[in-house]
């Protein structure tokens, strides 16, 4: 396995944590796999961006996307065609503390997340993407599949 220093070694540690996590609740343990969704993405947009990897997916298409089977996220607000425009407005979204989840239900299938980017002192949001926590987590799962073959 690659070094948790690189892009790859840091999304297979990943996929490995989320997955165990969800097996873990599987078999009834104490644990949240909302919250290690939320944990692993925020490690998914932020070291891929931060080491260069962005340029690849800039160059991927939502609509591409989605048609390969990537879940895709419900938005309004500011143009988001790309998957590089996404890890963007999710990197600031989560940056900036802008993340709501619709309850506390340690059901993934129970739980939708909501993103959004308002931008400092402008009262209307620039942004907002929602989707559901048992979707999101087949969007980590797709984006480390990405990363891995880049």
């Amino acid at each position: 396995m690659d070094s948790r220093n690189s892009t790859l070694g840091f999304a297979a540690r990943a996929r490995k944590n989320l997955l165990y996590i969800q097996n873990s609740f599987d078999r009834g343990a104490d644990v949240h796999v909302v919250t290690q969704l939320a944990i692993s993405l925020l490690g998914l947009v932020v070291f891929p961006h931060e080491r260069g990897f962005s340029d690849r997916a800039k160059c991927a298409k939502l609509s591409d996307l989605a048609s390969q089977g990537w879940p895709t996220l419900n938005m309004t607000g500011a143009t988001c065609q790309t998957l590089g425009d996404l890890i963007k407005f999710l990197r600031h979204s989560i940056a900036h503390g802008q993340v709501r989840f619709s309850s506390d239900s340690r059901q993934i299938g129970e739980v939708v997340i909501e993103f959004s980017n308002k931008p400092k002192g402008k009262p209307q949001l620039h942004w907002t993407g929602s989707i559901a926590a048992v979707n999101l987590q087949a969007l980590c799962l797709r984006f480390i599949d990405f990363i891995e073959e880049s």
